[in-house]
């Protein structure tokens, strides 16, 4: 039976995680193209045809690391929560 007065149900805590998961992929992406722009697209030449693709891999990679590791964090906060 589940009580009323209790915030979280499941169904609830299934879309912030997967909002969680949204949040840290764009955050992730977005912040590793960011840096890309300001750190190195100056120095590769126009005629280069591998860099777009490699920058792409490479961005969601690292959205996917990100989202993974956002996601581990808010369950490691859930269960210290439960705990206490």
């Amino acid at each position: 039976m589940v009580n009323a007065a209790e915030p979280h149900t499941e169904g609830t805590s299934m879309k912030n995680g997967i909002v969680t998961a949204l949040i840290g992929f764009a955050a992730g992406c977005g912040g590793f193209l960011l840096l890309f722009k300001l750190l190195f697209l100056d120095r590769i030449p126009p005629s280069d045809e591998l860099a777009p693709g490699i920058v792409v891999a490479l961005a969601i990679a690292a959205g996917a690391s990100t989202s993974a590791l956002l996601t581990r964090w808010r369950h490691r906060g859930e269960r210290t929560r439960e705990q206490h």
